[in-house]
Formats: structure tokens, sequence, C-alpha cells
């Protein structure tokens, strides 16, 4: 996966609100996961968002970067991937060579550990939050007359 849109117009007045009096170009404006949570898009199945690992964001654009995993990984569960969206605004988020433009409501999740940038030409509101997926089960083998037979 390198870039998913996976809500549109999902626009919510408290997220918008809490990115307007806290988000910063800084990368900083971390807050407490029952303040946000509740109010973010539901994610595909599998996934669910890294406890302790969103920002709130305010700015124009970034330019490209890699970012390394924060947060926590919950039991049965890796790392996967990040999630952006944007409650005020509009921009073009870049993965690898792929873009979108996204404007308020928009949510996509993407591979962070390919070089990605944000570019807008005035300031924009949003959060940036990891992701992770939920590891597959084991698949475990019954040997059935010396033939391996998967369960």
């Amino acid at each position: 996966m390198k870039l998913t849109k996976y809500a549109e117009r999902h626009k919510n007045k408290h997220l918008e609100i809490f990115a307007r009096s806290y988000g910063n170009s800084k990368f900083d404006a971390s807050f407490h996961d029952d303040d946000v949570f509740p109010y973010l898009p539901n994610l595909p199945a599998g996934y669910v968002y890294s406890p302790g690992s969103g920002v709130a964001i305010a700015m124009k654009s970034v330019e490209a970067h890699y970012d390394d995993m924060v947060g926590e990984c919950i039991k049965g569960h890796k790392f996967a991937c990040a999630s952006f969206g944007l409650t005020k605004g509009y921009c073009t988020i870049h993965v690898g060579n792929e873009f979108l433009r996204l404007r308020a409501g928009d949510w996509v999740m993407f591979d962070d550990g390919i070089a990605h940038s944000v570019y807008a030409t005035a300031k924009w509101y949003g959060f940036a939050v990891q992701v992770l997926k939920k590891n597959k089960p084991r698949s475990k083998k019954i040997i059935v007359n010396n033939e391996g037979v998967s369960k």
C-alpha cells in the first residue's frame, strides 16, 4: 500500500476545533487518545489507530521525509502505516510517485517509510496518526496420512 483514501467528507467539528486550537508545524502537538480517537473515521477492516501516536498539525507545506514508528504496539498487531486527515483547508499529499488532492474531511493511509510530502497554497489543519495492522493468525498444520493439511 502506498496511498489509499479511506474516508471522504468526514467532517467533525470537534476535530476541527482541536486541530485549530492545538495544531502546529513542529509535529509536537500530541494529544490524549480519548480527546481525538473517538472522532476519527473508521479504518478499513483489520487496522486500528496506534495509541499515543497522533499529532495535531497546522501548517502550509511539509518537505519530503520518512517517519519512524511511534506510539504503542497493541498485542496481536504490527506497525503498518500512517493515517493523515484534513479538518480544514486543502492540500496535495505525495507518497513516492503517487499523489492525491485532499480537502477537509478526506483521510488517507500510506506507507510512511516511503518519502512523502504535503503541499498547499494556504494553511491547513489536520492530524497524523500511525496505524497498526492485525497480525494474521498462524495456520496450524495437521498431519493426515503424511500430508500437511491446513486447519
